[in-house]
């Protein structure tokens, strides 16, 4: 699976670090996390604490032949937060393109560019790409999000996950320790969210449906 937005400060790299380290604490699972990024957040991060069954691979450049030659169980890929060929490269092989946004207006009207790119993909390079919208960063004391979920049906034909990852300081936390959040407080409600992405990841990979 690839994050992939063309706004930068949508939580990719954030989203990456943690499902891979939860990917990867799965009994028998093996984990490879292609960081396709030029800032390459997610190996600086990482590489502090390394772990046997989470393999960190950096591939700024052809990250779909880098991909294609992996032998892990789940591969995670971060993009850069912009308009980049690799990122596209990656999503040709991959099975679903996740595009985090937050709960802004702007937000949403700025990733037009990247659904549209991702639609090109998948007509012509990847029809089994499975295409979803996260609601991330979004504020727990507000209804705002369900705004935005409302604006993204209204605006764009690709679907969204139940998911919602709100903005909360278990996230940043954990990465100075090199867990992911469920790791760093299995009880805190940033967990419960992760915890909540892994299970729909997992639901729409097993799925036969396409989109």
């Amino acid at each position: 699976m690839t994050f992939i937005s063309q706004k930068g400060g949508s939580g990719k790299s954030t989203l990456a670090i943690n499902l891979a380290l939860a990917l990867s604490t799965l009994k028998g699972n093996t984990v490879a996390l292609v960081d396709a990024d030029e800032q390459q957040s997610c190996i600086g991060v990482l590489s502090r604490h390394p772990r046997a069954n989470l393999k960190l691979i950096q591939a700024t450049k052809e990250p779909h032949l880098v991909i294609q030659g992996l032998k892990e169980r789940s591969i995670v890929c971060d993009t850069a937060g912009y308009s980049h060929g690799a990122a596209w490269e990656a999503a040709a092989v991959s099975h679903l393109a996740i595009i985090p946004i937050q709960p802004s207006l702007l937000d949403v009207l700025a990733a037009n560019e990247t659904v549209q790119a991702l639609l090109a993909v998948r007509d012509k390079l990847n029809r089994g790409l499975r295409i979803r919208f996260l609601i991330n960063r979004a504020n727990p004391r507000t209804t705002l999000a369900k705004t935005i979920r409302d604006t993204l049906v209204d605006t764009y034909s690709i679907k969204i996950m139940d998911t919602v990852l709100c903005d909360r300081e278990a996230f940043k936390q954990s990465l100075h320790t090199g867990q992911s959040v469920i790791e760093h407080d299995s009880n805190s409600r940033g967990a419960i969210e992760m915890g909540n992405l892994v299970v729909e990841v997992s639901k729409i990979l097993k799925s036969k449906k396409k989109d």
